[in-house]
């Protein structure tokens, strides 16, 4: 598993926890715990080298900030910081 890859999960997960903390919209803070455990789960594919797994988990977290948004400036530094970690996953990851 290239190391790069889970050091860019890392990053993300940093960024919603961050986020997390920071919003004003106690609403929003169940979003952000479920982009986290998506992220726990992504982690854990990677870790058993499941890239298949992962990808689909992946897509399944690209659907779900389809379908809505982070309110405020926390959100758009967690939907960035998504993008780049899928950025990155499709570089790496296949």
């Amino acid at each position: 598993m290239p190391v790069n890859l889970l050091d860019d999960l890392a990053e993300y997960v940093s960024v919603l926890s961050t986020s997390m903390e920071k919003t004003r919209r106690a609403e929003d803070r169940s979003a952000y715990l479920g982009h986290l455990a998506a992220a726990a789960l992504i982690f854990q594919h990677l870790q058993q080298s499941n890239l298949p797994e992962a990808k689909e988990q992946v897509v399944t977290e690209q659907q779900a900030y389809g379908r809505s948004f982070l309110d405020g400036e926390e959100g758009k530094v967690a939907e960035a910081a998504f993008s780049r970690f899928t950025r990155s996953f499709a570089q790496r990851g296949s």
